[in-house]
């Protein structure tokens, strides 16, 4: 059994909107064409169920896949971001949260979750998939909560420029005694239309 966990793809949240209203934020129309080739890519990987994270734009992302692959999504709010302070916009404030976070993964938030509770709720939703579930997994959610995971069972700790990117596939192997195993990390699929976007956007032109 293979676990794949999804990072969302790209939205449209602009800067200095507080967590409650990015859990609103939709995909982009370059997180669209991401959503696209991550199906295309995961077409052929045998996955019988998708499971997403409540919040939209990974739910945007996981209505596009599915269509693709041909498994029907389901929600699972096990799966949702780790967020800070669903009302600030205060970006100094943010990033004081997020550095105390850090240093202490036990404290608790004003968005009433630590860190740590935050990576154990995203733990018990796999390994209750990998315990009744026969068949390969997809799973949608966010980057903190699962380079969080990752650290946690692999000591793997990232820096920024080495972060799960929108759209990206961490596959986890699940062996016969529930244990999982790495076998890749933080990998993209493209298709001609992504390609062609991506260098738009390089050159500076936007849609």
């Amino acid at each position: 059994m293979i676990i794949y966990l999804v990072r969302h793809a790209d939205s449209v949240a602009p800067k200095g909107l507080n967590d409650r209203e990015k859990t609103l934020a939709g995909l982009s129309y370059f997180g669209q064409l991401q959503a696209r080739a991550l199906g295309e890519g995961l077409k052929n990987l045998n996955i019988k169920f998708i499971y997403s994270s409540p919040i939209i734009r990974a739910v945007e992302t996981t209505e596009i896949v599915s269509d693709q692959i041909g498994v029907n999504l389901e929600l699972d709010n096990r799966l949702r971001e780790f967020f800070l302070d669903f009302e600030t916009r205060d970006g100094l404030r943010q990033k004081s949260l997020k550095e105390e976070s850090r240093l202490n993964p036990n404290k608790l938030m004003p968005s009433g979750e630590s860190l740590n509770s935050s990576i154990d709720r995203l733990e018990e939703a796999i390994r209750d998939l990998a315990k009744n579930k026969n068949g390969n997994v997809c799973i949608v959610t966010h980057r903190v909560v699962t380079e969080g995971l990752l650290s946690r069972l692999f000591n793997i700790r990232k820096g920024e420029s080495d972060w799960m990117e929108s759209a990206s596939v961490t596959a986890l192997e699940v062996s016969g005694d529930r244990e999982f195993n790495i076998l890749f990390y933080n990998k993209r699929f493209k298709n001609s239309r992504l390609i062609w976007e991506t260098l738009r956007r390089k050159l500076g032109f936007y849609r």
